[in-house]
């Protein structure tokens, strides 16, 4: 099982994507078999927005899933527990301007 928008392999059983959200299909195409040079690069994230409150995680991943910007979240599952845990939003560097100029209103 793969998630369509992520392309991370999941094991027999799970439905969607734990991250995406998407409903998992069996197989991807062709054409997403991408060498190492073909990859993006997500080892160089940099942190674009940051916040505790819900409402804003949920809006914010809305603006950028609208915008087609891969993130990822840090101290998401934290916030379950309670407390003031910052969620921080991380993008790839080449998309850094973009996502902040989308997000500047929420800081």
């Amino acid at each position: 099982m793969f998630c369509p928008k992520c392309k991370t392999e999941y094991r027999e059983g799970f439905t969607h994507c734990a991250d995406c959200d998407f409903p998992l299909v069996d197989a991807l195409p062709a054409d997403t078999d991408r060498s190492v040079d073909d990859m993006p690069d997500y080892v160089n994230l940099k942190t674009v927005f940051r916040t505790t409150d819900q409402g804003q995680i949920a809006l914010a991943k809305s603006m950028l899933d609208s915008h087609n910007i891969a993130y990822t979240t840090l101290g998401e599952h934290t916030l379950m527990g309670g407390g003031a845990i910052y969620v921080r939003f991380m993008v790839p560097e080449n998309k850094v301007k973009l996502a902040a100029k989308i997000l500047k209103d929420f800081s």
